[in-house]
C-alpha cells in the first residue's frame, strides 16, 4: 500500500513540475521527505497545486486530461495530508486560493467540496466552518451556487453541530447572502438577509447602527420582491424597528409598514405625499402597485367569505370587468383560493393568506379551532348514538350467523 502511495506522490510531484515550471519542485520535496518534513513537504504541494489551478499553461485550460490528472493530485496531496497528521490549516489555505480564480470551475467546487467532507463533523469545528464558508465562495465565484441547495437547506442543523459564535453565524448567514446576492438569487439572499439581522436582536444602539446598511436593503428587498408577500417577520427585527426613529430611513419603515399589513389606498396616498422619496429610493411605480393590489385582494379575502365585485374594484382601484385577471393572478401565486360568481357578482374565497399574524389572530384561530372541535365531538355523539340503535339488531344477526355455521 505504502508502495502505491509513493507512486501515486511521485506521478503527482511530476505532472505538478512540468505544468508550473517549478524545476526544482521534485528535488526539494524529495529532500523534504528524506528530512521527514511533513508540514514543509505539504506545503510545497499545496502551492504547487494552486498554482496548476489558477495559472495553468494557455492549451490547457480546456484540457480533459489535464483536469483529470490536477484533479489525482487533488487526492494525492489529501492523502499525504491527513496520513501524515498534517495541520488541517493547509486545507484553508488551499480553498482560500481556489476561489480567487476561475478556470476548471466544477472540479474547484469538487475540490472545496472534497477539502470539506474530509473533516469530521464534530472535530475541528471552526475549521469545518470556515471551509463551509470558502466552498460557498467558490461555488458563487464559478456560478454553481444550486449545486449547494441541500447543504444550504441543512445549514441550520450545522450551526447546531458547530455550535460557532454569534460572530461565526453571521460570517455564515452573511456569506450565503451576499453569494446569493452576486448570482441574481434574490429570494435565497432575501432569507438569510433575514437570518443574519435576527441575530442582533438585543444589541445595542452603536451594533445596530452598524449594520443600518443591511436593515435598509432587508427593507427595500421585502417591497421590491415581486413574489414576497409575507414579510411582517422583519417588524420583529431590532435593526428594522430603529429605522422609523432616523430621520433618513423613516419614510422607508412607514412605506413597509403599508406593505405588511395596509391596503392600496393608504400606498397611493403615501407615493402621492412622497413621491421625491419614493423615485430617489429606486422603487418601480408600477410594480408597487400591482404587488399592492395582490396584497389589498388577499387581506379582503381574509375579512370576507364573499367579496362583492363592488367592494374588490374599488380597493383595488380598477374596472370590475378586469378583477378576473387579479383574482386568477392571486391563486396562481396562492396568496388565495377563490372562485369568481360572475350572476352573483361575488368572489368566493375558499381560502386567504393572512398577511400579518398578531395576538389577535390567534385568539381567532383558537375560537375556530373551539367550533370545529364541538362540531367533531357532536358529530362523535351521533355516530355512536346510531350505533348504539343498530348494535342489538347487529348482536342478533351475528349470533344467528355463528348457530348456522358451527
Amino acid at each position: 500500500m505504502e508502495e502505491e502511495e509513493d507512486v501515486a506522490l511521485a506521478a503527482c510531484i511530476q505532472f505538478l513540475e512540468t505544468h508550473t515550471q517549478q524545476q526544482q519542485l521534485g528535488t526539494e520535496i524529495r529532500k523534504l521527505l528524506d528530512q521527514k518534513e511533513w508540514e514543509k513537504t505539504a506545503s510545497l504541494l499545496v502551492d504547487a497545486l494552486i498554482a496548476a489551478f489558477n495559472d495553468p499553461p494557455p492549451e490547457k485550460r480546456d484540457d480533459i486530461n489535464y483536469e483529470e490528472s490536477l484533479e489525482g493530485c487533488v487526492q494525492v496531496i489529501l492523502n499525504f495530508i491527513f496520513s501524515n497528521q498534517v495541520d488541517k490549516h493547509q486545507l484553508i489555505l488551499l480553498a482560500q486560493q481556489l476561489r480567487q480564480s476561475e478556470p476548471f470551475g466544477p472540479l474547484r467546487l469538487r475540490t472545496v467540496t472534497r477539502l470539506y467532507n474530509a473533516l469530521p463533523e464534530t472535530k475541528e469545528t471552526l475549521q469545518k466552518l470556515d471551509l463551509f464558508i470558502l466552498t460557498v465562495q467558490v461555488a458563487s465565484k464559478v456560478n454553481m451556487l444550486q449545486a449547494l441547495a441541500p447543504a444550504f437547506s441543512r445549514i441550520e442543523g450545522f450551526l447546531d453541530i458547530w455550535s460557532p459564535s454569534k460572530q461565526d453565524r453571521r460570517r455564515v448567514y452573511q456569506t450565503i447572502t451576499e453569494a446569493f446576492d452576486e448570482t441574481n438569487h434574490q429570494a435565497q439572499a432575501f432569507e438569510f438577509h433575514v437570518k443574519l439581522l435576527e441575530t442582533f436582536n438585543g444589541e445595542n444602539e452603536d451594533m445596530l447602527s452598524s449594520i443600518e446598511p443591511y436593515a435598509v436593503k432587508a427593507c427595500k428587498e421585502a417591497i421590491r420582491q415581486p413574489k414576497l408577500f409575507r414579510f411582517d417577520e422583519l417588524l420583529d427585527l431590532d435593526a428594522i424597528q430603529r429605522l422609523k426613529n432616523t430621520k433618513e430611513h423613516a419614510l422607508l419603515f412607514e412605506l413597509l409598514q403599508i406593505f405588511v399589513s395596509d391596503k392600496l389606498e393608504a400606498f397611493v396616498d403615501y407615493v402621492a405625499r412622497n413621491r421625491e422619496y419614493f423615485d430617489r429610493a429606486g422603487f418601480d411605480y408600477e410594480a408597487c402597485l400591482n404587488k399592492m393590489r395582490l396584497l389589498s385582494l388577499a387581506s379582503l379575502g381574509v375579512e370576507h367569505s364573499e367579496i362583492p365585485y363592488a367592494l374588490a374594484a374599488n380597493t383595488l382601484q380598477i374596472e370590475q370587468d378586469m378583477l378576473e385577471h387579479w383574482v386568477i393572478e392571486a391563486v396562481r401565486l396562492g396568496l388565495m383560493e377563490a372562485k369568481i360568481d360572475q350572476m352573483s357578482q361575488v368572489i368566493r374565497v375558499i381560502r386567504a393568506s393572512q398577511r400579518v399574524f398578531v395576538k389577535e389572530h390567534w385568539h381567532s384561530l383558537q375560537k375556530r379551532l373551539q367550533v370545529c372541535r364541538s362540531n367533531v365531538s357532536q358529530l362523535i355523539a351521533t355516530i355512536d348514538q346510531v350505533r348504539q340503535q343498530h348494535l342489538p339488531a347487529v348482536s342478533s344477526s351475528s349470533s344467528s350467523s355463528l348457530l348456522t355455521n358451527p
